[in-house]
């Protein structure tokens, strides 16, 4: 059952991803569906985070807060990985397991799954939760 509890831990990051960027004034829209919006002006294209690249949700988070790094280093040594252990190199491990793991492709950047990406998950989790709590938005 270590498979689908992969793709849960992608999900549960991506969604922390997400609710950051919103924290920062981004919406969760597909800019291609909303292209009127965005020719109007009314939303700009950058704002919109779209996808399940949590690598690519991570750069946009870190291009809007200059308070987020990607470089952080979550570990000096981990067991699994050789040298520091980054932010960027956690979803990196992480990414894959949306696609290759959900869809039936064949597996080319999964590498290894274990009781060590629980640890490796907490660690991401922890990094991002901080800019996941945003005060509401109260619209009158």
């Amino acid at each position: 059952m270590v498979f689908p509890a992969a793709t849960l831990g992608h999900e549960a990051i991506e969604k922390y991803l997400k609710t950051a960027l919103i924290c920062t004034g981004a919406t969760i829209c597909n800019p291609v569906e909303f292209k009127v919006l965005i020719n109007t002006g009314k939303l700009k294209k950058n704002d919109c985070a779209w996808g399940h690249d949590i690598v690519a949700l991570g750069e946009m988070l870190a291009a809007r807060r200059a308070d987020f790094n990607l470089g952080a280093v979550l570990f000096e040594r981990y067991p699994t990985h050789e040298g520091q252990l980054t932010l960027r190199t956690a979803l990196e491990i992480f990414d894959p397991f949306f696609d290759e793991l959900r869809y039936p492709v064949t597996m080319e950047n999964f590498t290894a799954l274990g009781p060590m990406d629980v640890i490796l998950l907490n660690s991401i989790v922890a990094s991002l939760k901080p800019f996941a709590e945003c005060a509401p938005v109260v619209t009158t």
